[in-house]
């Protein structure tokens, strides 16, 4: 009997082993992150900015007490090279924006497809307003 059960059970292992050899990797997503802390008088960008691969995420995640928004003035630019785009609309000044505010612990996210340079604006309710900035290459 116990010999029945390691052969059924070694046949099992080797069935399982040729299913996933003809199977690659699931290749993971790359994502860069920023932080948006507090600062004295306003929130701070962590990293102000970022370098990216064609292809990457980038997730924008709030710590800060303040509700923030993030716009991208250059809307219709910004959303022909995004895909999965997480929070973001345009609004009606034609400006890539976070569809509500970002409160803490929420986040927004994007996938840059195309390269180039996106300067972006992290608008608190309270405080200055700070720039931050993605090189995609």
């Amino acid at each position: 009997m116990n010999k029945r059960i390691v052969s059924i059970g070694t046949a099992l292992a080797l069935v399982l082993g040729l299913l996933l050899i003809g199977h690659a990797p699931i290749k993971a997503q790359e994502c860069q992150l920023i932080s948006i802390k507090d600062g004295d008088k306003t929130i701070r960008l962590h990293p102000v900015t970022s370098h990216i691969s064609e292809g990457t995420c980038v997730i924008w995640v709030n710590w800060s007490s303040r509700n923030v928004n993030i716009m991208f003035e250059e809307g219709k630019m910004c959303e022909s090279v995004v895909d999965a785009s997480m929070d973001f609309k345009l609004d009606e000044n034609n400006c890539f924006i976070t569809q509500v505010n970002l409160s803490k612990g929420d986040t927004a996210s994007l996938v840059y497809e195309k390269k180039g340079t996106f300067e972006y604006i992290a608008m608190p309710e309270s405080g200055k307003k700070v720039t931050g900035k993605i090189g995609v290459h």
